[in-house]
């Protein structure tokens, strides 16, 4: 499905629209839909951001495993401008959380301490610095003002592999515990794959 939103070109799978109604259908706990909430806020805050600094993406593309945003514009901005970018998402996860925290604490609704709790996952877990994760990018930007482009992406994989094997390892023992919980591992090995590509590409 492709439509035009404020001049941006907008490319939705069949497949993602297809997963989002049956979760809306049989989700009754609401968990995975305050999942999916955290992801569209964080993403609203980089573009948001973006919007902010008069850099609108060319095209926006949606499907179950990707959010891609096509921005040609990005070395256009000043390495502050792309940093807030960089980490509105970030920000706007935890905005989120203060004020579904209250609402709860207001009113008491089930479905705002889920996406607290969904808010804050996503915000500590993209703080992660780790290259393809908003933490990491901000961090290879601020390395690639002292050291030279290779040597930055350099400790850039050296810093993500120390973060990521833990975090795999960890995921072997919550897996090992629960039985059935490997959304952690998975993750991990993920991204270690994402990492062991990108050194391949280049």
């Amino acid at each position: 499905m492709r439509l035009r939103l404020w001049g941006v070109r907008v490319e939705i799978s069949f497949v993602l629209v297809a997963v989002l109604t049956l979760v809306i259908l049989f989700d009754s706990e609401l968990s995975v839909t305050a999942c999916f909430a955290a992801v569209v806020i964080h993403e609203a805050g980089h573009l948001a951001a973006m919007r902010i600094f008069s850099s609108i993406p060319e095209e926006i593309r949606l499907s179950l495993f990707e959010f891609r945003i096509t921005d040609r514009g990005k070395h256009k901005r000043s390495t502050g401008a792309e940093l807030i970018i960089t980490l509105a998402g970030i920000i706007a996860n935890l905005g989120a959380a203060v004020l579904t925290r209250l609402i709860w604490q207001i009113r008491g609704w089930d479905f705002c301490d889920k996406l607290f709790c969904a808010d804050i996952t996503l915000a500590v877990f993209n703080s992660l610095p780790v290259f393809t994760l908003d933490g990491g990018q901000a961090l290879t930007m601020l390395l690639c003002r002292w050291l030279p482009g290779d040597r930055a992406c350099l400790v850039m994989d050296i810093i993500s592999f120390s973060v990521l094997v833990p975090c795999a390892l960890l995921g072997f023992l919550v897996l090992f515990d629960s039985g059935n919980n490997f959304s952690l591992l998975l993750t991990s090995g993920y991204l270690i794959a994402l990492v062991i590509l990108r050194n391949r590409k280049k």
